[in-house]
């Protein structure tokens, strides 16, 4: 008897002295440890940071369960994914750096980005993984193959190519003019494994320009 009261009184001191680190790990959520993560690559936006992040955005890809008094009182789990992709938003000029370098981990963490991305955040990162079709077309399109099927699945490859920012939609005529530049810049990729993606984007953008006329 004496054995296991002396077993019963030792598990409570194992408890208290394990340590907080530890506890406070098992406790985060996936949004909190996409924030510290992506806080680590924006301190130091190596590719293997960015990596590191990628392997946590899976994690991420379903959204905290609604209740009813979430509508009224913000959930822990709500809160965190704001305060991720809020931290995300302020700091995607480093990604958008590392991307322009032609870092292939950092397209890799933009892409799936966007692929847990809604509202403002999705907007972001649509923009950003556009701007290489004028800069560096070619990177475009390999990146774009690279992760053509999960962008299918989740139904957004057409959302990415067709998106439009603020300073093209809100001029008359622009958005046309902008898919005629895209146009142009991917008919100057010859790469001939890139030949059928960069005909299918061309038919894309053509089909827009017959709708908008």
């Amino acid at each position: 008897m004496k054995s296991l009261t002396g077993f019963k009184i030792l598990i409570p001191l194992l408890i208290l002295f394990l340590p907080l680190r530890e506890i406070g790990a098992q406790s985060a959520s996936p949004w909190d440890k996409l924030k510290t993560a992506y806080t680590a690559y924006v301190k130091n936006p190596s590719a293997r940071n960015a990596k590191k992040v990628c392997g946590i955005v899976p994690e991420c890809a379903n959204p905290p369960a609604e209740t009813p008094v979430s509508a009224y009182v913000e959930s822990p789990g709500v809160s965190a994914q704001e305060d991720a992709e809020n931290y995300i938003m302020t700091h995607l000029n480093i990604l958008e750096r590392r991307m322009k370098a032609g870092d292939r981990a950092s397209f890799q963490l933009a892409y799936q980005f966007f692929s847990i991305a809604d509202g403002e955040f999705s907007e972001d990162m649509a923009e950003i993984l556009d701007k290489p079709i004028h800069s560096n077309p070619q990177l475009f399109l390999e990146e774009l193959q690279e992760n053509q099927a999960g962008l299918q699945q989740t139904g957004r490859f057409e959302d990415l190519l067709t998106f439009m920012g603020t300073q093209f939609a809100d001029q008359a005529g622009q958005p046309l003019k902008e898919y005629q530049s895209r146009i142009r810049a991917l008919r100057q990729v010859r790469k001939p494994g890139l030949k059928a993606l960069r005909d299918k984007c061309i038919a894309i953008f053509q089909n827009e320009i017959v709708h908008a006329e």
